[in-house]
């Protein structure tokens, strides 16, 4: 079987933008969220649901599966939007990691250049 490269670097960084830009309209639907998680979880070792700070955070604020549309607290969607950036940065994905400091990850030839 051959080998599928999915460049998820500018699809990634992209969803990072549309989380920011709802946060600013104050969209915080679930859809935004899942949304975003369609994005990430190819980025990651393993799919994103059995990530144990995911796996936590769900626990803790399990959002619906039955109405993408039901719109969260700010406080609610803000942490999951804090549990995204910490599984990314445990991947090494983007800013630092919890184990190895600075790290730039699989996105630095999209974000920083082949060259540095």
């Amino acid at each position: 079987m051959t080998q599928i490269f999915l460049e998820t670097g500018r699809d990634l960084a992209r969803a990072w933008r549309d989380i920011c830009y709802a946060i600013r309209r104050l969209d915080l639907r679930i859809l935004t969220l899942k949304a975003f998680e369609v994005v990430l979880s190819p980025c990651l070792e393993g799919p994103l649901v059995s990530n144990e700070t995911y796996r936590r955070q769900q626990e803790a604020f399990p959002l619906s599966e039955e109405d993408p549309q039901q719109v969260l607290s700010f406080q609610g969607f803000m942490s999951w939007v804090q549990t995204y950036e910490l599984i990314m940065r445990d991947a090494g994905i983007t800013g630092y990691t919890r184990d190895d400091g600075p790290s730039y990850g699989m996105a630095s030839a999209f974000f920083i250049g082949d060259d540095q």
